[in-house]
């Protein structure tokens, strides 16, 4: 081949090669941004994608950069070669993930590194009788924070309401250390007023302690209501917000909700609107993984 011909095509490779790199790490970063937040000591993911291999590095919260693993590209997206960053090495040595094989999803091979070297993550479930106590302090807490300090007398409704024989709660929690808590309960015709509406789930709580606000916690917390409501027979969800809480309705919509136009006024005055969605809508989250304070 003529070499003027070969030095004029090599920029041109070389831009699509990049191009594509950037293209694979970004649909990687992505794909594991709704995996990564769960990890407490994690505020940032990065992934850099080159010659058939995608490198995983997490940011801190204390400033610190740590390599987390490599993953080989076998070209199917569920399945990619794994090899753990060793500090002791300096390098990436292939590893085997709990599944007991050496290649498996992108989601395996995060939660592998990460839990070798961060601990345990952020899970979802069911509230346990120790758990309601926190989950309580974190309601109060939470409303504290955005100076609306609850009385004694609310205080005990909620504790109450927890307790409930219907009460669906969930808590998110790293190990035993509760982080938020949610609440359904069975919807209710007239509003809450009137008869029960067998397929109906309501959530009346979503709530995370002020020092976890940015982590995504609500997500998970209204993904495990989901589920749960689901499995229990339900086949709608609602909420209600307030009209000025951008956030929360910011938040109900990255969980599929949906406003279906109806308003209300409470007592103090203060307009809510009321959200909607189906008990088993399959999990969409579109985040980049990154702290907001």
């Amino acid at each position: 081949m003529d070499p003027q011909i070969l030095t004029a095509r090599l920029p041109g490779m070389m831009d699509a090669m990049a191009t594509q790199n950037t293209v694979k790490a970004q649909a990687l970063q992505q794909r594991l941004a709704g995996r990564a937040w769960r990890w407490p000591p994690v505020t940032e993911l990065s992934v850099r994608y080159r010659a058939g291999f995608a490198y995983l590095d997490a940011l801190l919260d204390n400033g610190d950069e740590l390599p987390l693993c490599r993953l080989r590209d076998t070209g199917d997206p569920d399945l990619w070669g794994f090899a753990l960053y060793t500090d002791s090495t300096g390098r990436y040595e292939d590893a085997i993930l709990p599944t007991g094989h050496t290649a498996g999803t992108p989601e395996e091979a995060l939660d592998c590194s990460c839990g070798l070297y961060l601990g345990a993550p952020v899970t979802a479930r069911l509230a346990r009788g120790e758990d309601l106590a926190a989950a309580v302090d974190i309601w109060r807490q939470a409303n504290t924070a955005r100076g609306r300090p609850p009385t004694e007398q609310r205080i005990a409704r909620v504790r109450d309401k927890l307790t409930d024989p219907d009460a669906l709660v969930l808590v998110t929690a790293v190990g035993d250390e509760v982080l938020g808590m949610a609440l359904a309960e069975p919807g209710r015709d007239q509003d809450g007023h009137g008869a029960r509406l067998e397929e109906l789930c309501h959530i009346s709580m979503v709530f995370v302690h002020p020092d976890h606000w940015g982590r995504r916690m609500g997500l998970l917390l209204l993904e495990g209501i989901a589920g749960h409501a689901h499995k229990q027979g339900y086949a709608h969800l609602q909420v209600w917000t307030g009209k000025s809480n951008d956030q929360a309705q910011h938040l109900y919509r990255r969980a599929g909700f949906t406003p279906s136009g109806r308003t209300l006024q409470l007592d103090s005055g203060e307009p809510v609107l009321h959200f909607v969605r189906p008990a088993s809508y399959p999990r969409k989250i579109n985040a980049k993984l990154r702290r907001v304070y």
